[in-house]
């Protein structure tokens, strides 16, 4: 391949795969927080919608229950707009937890994941399934807290 979009070529071990590849290989595959742990946990974080909550008060019961067993890892990714406005100062302070951003891509917490934890309206329920995790959808609250204001116009 060649142009400016093109891979480059170096291949430092010689294994006909360019270098550049393999780190980045290795940096989508890759988490490397507790592996050796006997579960592993994924939550995901979703932004709530107009009709409905994010059951986040739920998932943060969870981490907060988990946080001092040691056989458990736990990781939540939050969604981008949410990652910058909450105040997580707390959940920081749990060792066996790390809160990833946008810096992480969802598929890559599934995979790291034995159990993957979400809301019901969450895209991450299917992914889940389809790489054969166990998945907890929790229901979120519908609500409707514009329709009032809505029906006057």
């Amino acid at each position: 391949m060649s142009g400016g979009h093109a891979v480059l070529p170096e291949d430092d071990d010689q294994n006909g795969i360019p270098d550049y590849v393999e780190l980045m290989k290795q940096t989508f595959d890759d988490i490397n927080f507790l592996n050796d742990r006997k579960y592993k946990i994924g939550f995901f974080m979703s932004a709530p919608f107009e009709t409905c909550t994010n059951s986040w008060s739920i998932m943060e019961e969870i981490m907060l229950e988990l946080s001092f067993q040691e056989n458990i890892a736990m990781a939540a990714k939050f969604h981008p707009r949410l990652y910058k406005l909450g105040d997580y100062r707390y959940l920081k302070k749990i060792d066996n937890l790390k809160l990833y951003g946008p810096e992480l891509d969802r598929t890559r917490l599934v995979k790291w994941a034995d159990i993957v934890v979400c809301s019901d309206h969450c895209s991450m329920l299917f992914e889940g399934m389809i790489l054969q995790k166990k998945v907890v959808a929790i229901h979120s609250k519908k609500v409707r807290p514009f329709a009032s204001f809505k029906d006057r116009f």
